[in-house]
């Protein structure tokens, strides 16, 4: 009687030229998928950032415009003797805008 043609569970196939070129592509085939998968992660982060900093900048324009008016209104009110604290200046509006705008 001859042997049987099973294969036992823990018994490796030979390793062919053939089977080292798949486990290859397998391979890099993975590390693909994980470099684009970290890909899109930090276009993610990137956009929502760029959005943040993009609200910021439009945000520093309204805030100077406001800045400009309460100035204006506080020299009116200094000048009839009727001002109370100074509002935030012009100059550290801009100055935040510009922080905004870097970022």
């Amino acid at each position: 009687m001859g042997k049987p043609n099973l294969k036992l569970a823990d018994e490796t196939p030979p390793r062919t030229p053939e089977r080292e070129q798949l486990a290859e592509a397998i391979n890099r085939l993975a590390m693909a998928e994980r470099t684009l998968a970290a890909n899109k992660a930090a276009q993610e982060a990137t956009r929502k950032t760029r959005w943040q900093a993009q609200d910021a900048v439009e945000a520093s324009a309204t805030l100077i415009e406001e800045a400009q008016a309460n100035a204006a209104r506080f020299l009116t009110e200094q000048a009839l003797g009727t001002a109370a604290e100074a509002p935030v200046s012009i100059k550290a509006v801009r100055v935040a805008a510009q922080d905004a705008q870097d970022t």
